[in-house]
């Protein structure tokens, strides 16, 4: 069956459901893994060796793991969608601008120095200037997830499961065995969000097949393997110096360790029983903005650099303490701007982003029309 065009599949409007709080906390758990990770990231740390740099592999080692559950609950959810929907992209749009021009008018008031023609021209386009990557991988799945899942619900298990194999071993098997981790067999993150898509469509179209304390295990001991990699390698950099550009390895989206983690982790939520929490699903609503606000270029600079200066703690006790505290403040204050952000949208620009909805629907349906002509 050929599936209808792009014009056609576009839904106009969203429909409200009741969220499964399993599902928003670990969106909470997934963001509060990517901020730990960007603590290190952009902390500006000059530590090259020893038990200080053990502490900041530990530190930032979930935070490929947050991303890849987010791709994999996209695609949890996403596969039993008919297409995407005007409206939210418009929605997203607007949310990835308020932050992107929010982030400007904090660099012209504190650091002008990353002040250029190429920061304002991310600021002013962030999407096609992938000012967040994510973002920008995300729209191009989501506007192609109609003819994905067309594709993917016409699959038998047993198909789809070869293709789950065939993708694993292009993109995880074959990079990470051959010590490209991050760009062998042609890996990039747009691939591995479809990779991760995929996968977490297959669990929303079949369903786990073990028990939930058979995923936690698996979860539990991958996780311990994670952490202690960090041990070994740091031993064995000074016998074997090719290791000291590899001493996170495992930590990597594409890591079968990373893979593990994700889908049990994913699977977890699956198999627990279904309830809804009002308080996280409200706080969960709020992570992707938590995500554009601390991940701005001119903010996160300001946030580790200035704010927080992370980098200034030695002591392992004082760098444990201010990591648990820096990841809180960060989480919190991104909710509380994402509050304002999702204030001021209700208040003001809900009718605009409607208006604008229709237009955009209108066009692209007429285009389509005119191209069925031809």
């Amino acid at each position: 069956m050929i599936p209808p065009p792009l014009y056609m599949r576009m839904v106009p409007m969203e429909k409200s459901v009741e969220r499964n709080s399993n599902f928003e906390i670990l969106r909470v758990i997934s963001m509060i893994m990517i901020i730990g990770y960007h603590y290190v990231v952009h902390g500006h740390f000059q530590v090259v060796a020893g038990g200080g740099r053990i502490y900041l592999d530990v530190f930032s080692s979930c935070g490929k793991i947050g991303v890849n559950i987010f791709c994999l609950i996209m695609g949890y959810f996403g596969i039993m969608s008919s297409g995407p929907s005007i409206r939210k992209i418009v929605r997203l749009e607007s949310q990835i601008l308020f932050y992107s021009l929010l982030g400007l008018g904090i660099g012209f008031a504190f650091d002008q120095q990353l002040i250029s023609i190429k920061t304002i021209a991310c600021s002013i386009f962030p999407t096609i200037t992938e000012h967040y990557w994510f973002f920008s991988a995300y729209i191009i799945v989501f506007a192609l997830s109609g003819y994905l899942n067309d594709f993917l619900r016409g699959l038998s298990k047993e198909s789809y499961v070869k293709l789950l194999i065939m993708n694993y071993v292009f993109f995880s098997f074959i990079p990470f065995f051959s010590l490209r981790e991050n760009n062998g067999f042609f890996w990039n993150q747009l691939i591995w969000f479809f990779v991760m898509y995929i996968t977490g469509a297959f669990f929303g179209q079949f369903k786990p097949g073990m028990a939930i304390k058979t995923y936690c295990v698996y979860a539990l001991v991958c996780i311990f393997f994670l952490e202690f990699s960090f041990f070994v390698f740091e031993f064995l950099v000074p016998k074997f110096a090719f290791i000291n550009g590899h001493t996170t390895y495992f930590r990597w989206s594409n890591s079968p360790l990373a893979v593990i983690i994700s889908i049990s982790m994913l699977c977890i939520a699956i198999q627990s029983k279904i309830y809804t929490n009002i308080g996280i699903n409200k706080i969960a609503s709020l992570v992707f903005g938590v995500y554009l606000f601390h991940e701005n270029l001119f903010i996160q600079d300001l946030l580790w650099g200035k704010l927080l200066n992370a980098s200034t703690w030695n002591s392992s006790t004082e760098r444990i303490i201010h990591f648990l505290l820096s990841v809180s403040i960060v989480f919190v204050l991104g909710c509380l701007v994402e509050l304002i952000r999702a204030l001021v949208e209700k208040l003001v620009l809900l009718k605009p982003i409607d208006l604008i909805s229709t237009k955009i629907d209108s066009f692209i349906n007429s285009i389509g029309k005119a191209l069925l002509r031809w």
